[in-house]
């Protein structure tokens, strides 16, 4: 089920992000001309709308002010809610970049920046002076015309102006265009753009934040952690808010649950002058379900008088990072298997390296009493454990370890 979660999620990111991207070209690229713009070709002036990628345009060589034939690349047509007026005939949205004479040569300016006395360039290089320009707030359905080669432009109601789908800058110009590939700049019109295709994106990955919870919502709707009236009646005696119930932020336990085939035991002759094994195995059954138990009740203080330093510090520590103010539940432990593996003497006690297979019902719990992760049945595990016992027959816990050898994974 993770495999599909984050199938689901990669989907939908990549959908996300084509979106996001389509909506950015087309904002990218809406310096357009509206219906009846006529367009010059090597035949004569047609109209923008009339226009098809087999269509030839006439454009100039800005390097060298040389007529040259332009070819098609892709036609967008839109809607646009506003548009300026140049010279009472020409209507184009305000990013597109017109050709501008002055001083220094010839500039890409986008249209909103033009202004009255402006010097436009014409066919033959005849320069076109802006007599009137006019923001105009009404619809318009617009047609642009892309990747326009070899020169990246061509001939509009008479005007040269940029294909404004990328290439073909002034050289030494200076202009936006020229600089940037393409590339519109941030300014009053696309701002507000901008940040609305923000807001859409973060909007549309806030729900990927909560995937989890969304799915175990789903997952669990109307459903009991368990039915064992036994385990419920416990759970409550360690939170009396348990609700039996399973929390949105519910997640698989990381432990493998595993059980290892017994290891080849120690000699029985090498500590049965000390300890007989029948009483080695109660001895240690005994520290097992107490630990167990103590663990589930955090009952910690309890716990030191059979737990060596500094492994009781490290328990502890282990327990507040894991669970905090949270419980975790154990019921019913049992030992199924008690195998020593190795003895040494210190001074006048026994340590022993056991190897524990046993099997248990373990859970996390809220404080708020709903179920964050493992189950209701009970699970086998094996586990390496080290006691000391002393000439006492007191039995006190040094280590666990965890070692996992998969070559011995029962079936």
């Amino acid at each position: 089920m993770t495999g599909a979660i984050k199938a689901i999620q990669i989907g939908l990111v990549s959908l996300l992000l084509v979106l996001c991207c389509c909506t950015g070209t087309a904002y990218a690229r809406r310096g357009c001309f509206g219906a009846g713009t006529p367009i010059l070709t090597p035949d004569d002036y047609k109209p923008i709308e009339q226009l098809t990628i087999t269509d030839q345009l006439v454009g100039l060589d800005v390097s060298n002010g040389q007529t040259e034939i332009e070819t098609i690349g892709e036609i967008q047509i839109a809607q646009t809610s506003d548009y300026y007026l140049i010279n009472d005939a020409t209507q184009v949205t305000g990013s597109h970049p017109f050709y501008v004479q002055n001083t220094q040569g010839l500039e890409l300016v986008q249209v909103h920046n033009l202004k009255i006395g402006d010097h436009l360039i014409g066919e033959n290089n005849a320069s076109v002076e802006i007599s009137s320009i006019q923001h105009i707030q009404a619809p318009l359905k617009i047609y642009n015309l892309v990747e326009i080669t070899p020169s990246h432009n061509f001939y509009a109601d008479g005007i040269l102006v940029h294909n404004k789908g990328g290439g073909g800058g002034v050289a030494g110009s200076g202009g936006a265009y020229g600089k940037a590939n393409g590339a519109v700049g941030l300014d009053d019109k696309n701002l507000p753009r901008l940040i609305l295709s923000l807001f859409l994106l973060i909007a549309g990955l806030i729900p990927f934040a909560f995937l989890r919870e969304i799915y175990n919502s789903i997952r669990f709707r109307n459903k009991t952690f368990t039915d064992d009236a036994e385990l419920i009646e416990f759970t409550k005696s360690i939170n009396e808010k348990f609700k039996n119930i399973y929390s949105v932020r519910y997640t698989e336990d990381n432990e493998p649950w595993i059980k290892i085939r017994p290891s080849q035991e120690v000699a029985e002759t090498t500590y049965q002058d000390f300890i007989d094994k029948a009483e080695l195995i109660d001895l240690v059954s005994q520290v097992f379900v107490q630990y167990q138990q103590d663990w589930t009740k955090k009952k910690f203080d309890e716990m030191a008088d059979y737990v060596d330093q500094p492994f009781y510090d490290m328990q502890r520590t282990i327990f507040q990072d894991a669970f905090g103010n949270n419980f975790d539940i154990v019921y019913q432990p049992t030992l199924q298997t008690v195998v020593p593996l190795s003895r040494s003497q210190q001074e006048d006690s026994y340590i022993f390296k056991l190897q524990i297979n046993a099997e248990l019902i373990n859970f996390a719990l809220s404080s708020q009493g709903y179920v964050l992760s493992g189950a209701a049945y009970s699970r086998s595990f094996t586990e390496y454990w080290k006691i000391k016992i002393d000439s006492a027959k007191q039995c006190s816990l040094i280590d666990i370890e965890k070692l996992y050898d998969f070559s011995q994974v029962n079936d």
